[in-house]
């Protein structure tokens, strides 16, 4: 038997040393591989914001074409004398045009949006005039979607 009072030292099987042992090497592993981990993240957060930012300048552009083809269309319907139809792709054109995000508009491509959502075709015996109208809403529009802001944040690509 063994005595309590006895001073020879008592023998234990290690049991919670080694759960103190291996909860501490779980913790240093643990930690270590966040911090490895961190660094792909990064660079993923970084890749996300990247694509994220071409997606809208594509967005802007996509927009754009659409408003010149709905203006172009316009024009051509005009010439074939369906008035109602060149009205219709005229508003879309102006609908269009007001998709593009607040942020890369300008004042002048707002104000374009505006007179071209106002512009009304009529019927007409010369519509020379009308024409010419909407082919220089097609032409402004080209020329201020070259001058877009860019996006905040972006590096001028």
């Amino acid at each position: 038997m063994t005595d309590p009072s006895s001073t020879e030292p008592r023998r234990t099987n290690g049991l919670p040393m080694r759960l103190l042992l291996a909860l501490v090497l779980g913790v240093v592993l643990f930690g270590a591989g966040w911090y490895v981990g961190q660094g792909p993240v990064a660079g993923l957060r970084s890749n996300l914001n990247d694509t994220t930012k071409q997606r809208d300048d594509a967005r802007v552009v996509a927009l754009v074409q659409s408003t010149r083809a709905s203006l172009y269309q316009s024009a051509a319907d005009l010439d074939r004398r369906n008035f109602g139809t060149a009205n219709t792709n005229l508003q879309n054109a102006a609908a269009t045009l007001a998709r593009v995000p607040a942020d890369r508009q300008t004042s002048d491509l707002r104000a374009l949006q505006s007179r071209i959502a106002a512009t009304n075709v009529n019927v007409a015996v010369d519509l020379r005039q009308q024409r010419t109208t909407i082919l220089d809403f097609a032409d402004r529009v080209t020329r201020l979607a070259a001058n877009l802001p860019p996006l905040p944040g972006s590096a001028g690509k």
